[in-house]
């Protein structure tokens, strides 16, 4: 081949792209480019990362979304954290070590409920059932606060001063647990995202509820005429009756029964000699002594009729946000902390 050829050759490769130049050039480009978007990319997930740790270490994940809503108003994750580790701490308070024979085991606080059955639900965890519960008592005590905005009804400075009362050396009380603060305190017992602020809004809520109610208690008013005519207009679909059942396993073991001998015959005992004759004394004839009451047979205490009475024995009500946590005063170590 010429050198005329060749050269002519070159240049068509060059204008077409195909010599050896412009493609080693093309392939460096391409590296760069890629290392680009990968450095590109890796700067946009590690700036993601900060942004979720950053959130959920502030809060906003449990207090800026809505977990639940009742009669129109939005209530966050964390103030339904607080009822739902309420109800928690209240039936442990409440029943003590025998929470066991529900098949509740609080050794592990809140972090345990969802591998927990509950026999109360039918397929249902400890966890769901406290949920039931704290949804019940949001959309309770919403309807007493919206019957309350409706009819006037509010909490007067000494209601609110009695409320704040309650929450006076929290933050000393927390410190002495290791917890640092009342709103770590509260987020380790009550569940994610529940402060201080959130627990002195629900007591308030909680006294104007409570206030609603006795406003409408003392509204109430009938006859006994009234009552019977309306408990008769019912035809017995009122009359609802609980029972509780309580089985009771015990242990039992087979034993040999012992082989049966001839009886030996008794002893003989000595003869005694006899008595010395007395002269008998005078007595005096009186009728029979007959009580005045009859004998009464004593009533039958067991083990399943005290643990019965002990288990329907109402629950003490909370007086103040630290009544359902270990107090501080005492030796007993803090409360494990649940996550």
């Amino acid at each position: 081949m010429s050198a005329s050829t060749e050269r002519k050759n070159r240049i068509a490769a060059r204008e077409a792209g195909t010599d050896k130049k412009t493609i080693a050039a093309r392939e460096e480009a391409e590296k760069k480019a890629k290392s680009r978007r990968r450095w590109t990319w890796g700067t946009i997930g590690v700036a993601v990362l900060i942004a979720a740790i950053l959130l959920l270490n502030s809060g906003l994940m449990y207090t800026a979304t809505t977990a639940l809503t009742a009669n129109g108003v939005k209530y966050s994750p964390a103030q339904v954290n607080y009822h739902y580790g309420n109800d928690y701490l209240n039936f442990r308070n409440q029943y003590g070590s025998y929470a066991s024979m529900f098949g509740l085991d609080t050794s592990m606080g809140l972090s345990s409920l969802g591998d927990q059955d509950c026999p109360m639900l039918e397929g249902g965890t400890w966890r769901d059932y406290f949920r039931n519960t704290a949804k019940s008592d949001v959309q309770q005590i919403r309807a007493l606060l919206d019957y309350a905005a409706e009819n006037g009804i509010e909490l007067t400075e000494e209601d609110i001063a009695g409320v704040d009362a309650q929450f006076e050396g929290i933050e000393e009380a927390a410190k002495n647990y290791g917890y640092g603060s009342a709103d770590k305190l509260y987020a380790m017992n009550y569940g994610s995202g529940v402060n201080k602020k959130i627990v002195r809004q629900a007591s308030l809520n909680g006294a104007l509820a409570q206030k609603a109610t006795d406003a409408k208690r003392d509204s109430l008013s009938w006859t006994d005429a009234e009552l019977k005519d309306y408990y008769d207009g019912l035809n017995g679909s009122r009359d609802l009756f609980d029972f509780d059942i309580y089985i009771v396993h015990a242990d039992t073991s087979r034993t040999k029964s012992p082989q049966k001998t001839a009886p030996r015959p008794p002893r003989r005992s000595p003869p005694t000699p006899p008595a010395p004759k007395r002269r008998p004394r005078p007595t005096l004839s009186l009728p029979p002594i007959r009580t005045a009451l009859p004998k009464r047979k004593a009533p039958r205490i067991t083990k399943r009729y005290l643990l019965r009475r002990w288990i329907r024995r109402p629950a003490k009500p909370a007086s103040s946000p630290l009544s359902a946590l270990p107090t501080a005063a005492g030796a007993s170590p803090p409360p494990t902390p649940t996550g």
